[in-house]
């Protein structure tokens, strides 16, 4: 995924696959939290111009589950891309209808092991078995992966009102 624009003029984003016989498919949307007055209590703070930034009542998106708990499944080979080591993610409850899967988490790579540099890393939803994959990309099958990567949260939100 890529956001396009500059800070202060966010213009939006595009995703796109490195194997060109896939492309993703789904639901997208792009949030800024723009916070407006909802609520006859709670916490507001004001900018330096007196406009609201932030109301407690004023909710951009209702997370509805999350879990981080990755287990390593082995170094696999993939025609277009090379090598990658795969991680998966059982899910605590099936992905709903009008649920999103929130990718910030994501946006950077993996650290691999005795390197200065991380590893590009791909994420998707698997549908038939319930859970999120992760994809490191690389051509270190051996020593060139975490085996335990830590706990990036794989989180679900739907759009409220929903």
């Amino acid at each position: 995924m890529v956001i396009t624009g500059s800070e202060g003029n966010w213009t939006g984003f595009y995703i796109s696959a490195n194997n060109i016989n896939w492309r993703p498919e789904g639901k997208w949307f792009a949030a800024v939290f723009g916070s407006v007055a909802q609520s006859d209590y709670g916490l507001r703070i004001w900018g330096p111009a007196g406009e609201i930034i932030f109301d407690s009542g004023s909710t951009p998106v209702v997370v509805t589950k999350a879990n981080q708990s990755w287990a390593y499944a082995g170094f696999i080979q993939n025609p277009t891309l090379g090598g990658s080591h795969l991680y998966n993610n059982a899910m605590v409850a099936p992905m709903a209808e009008d649920e999103y899967f929130m990718i910030n988490p994501f946006s950077r790579g993996l650290l691999q092991p005795q390197q200065i540099n991380w590893t590009p890393a791909g994420i998707r939803f698997d549908w038939g078995a319930n859970r999120l994959q992760i994809f490191a990309i690389t051509n270190r099958p051996s020593g060139g992966a975490w085996l335990d990567i830590g706990q990036p949260a794989g989180v679900f939100a739907r759009l409220p009102g929903t």
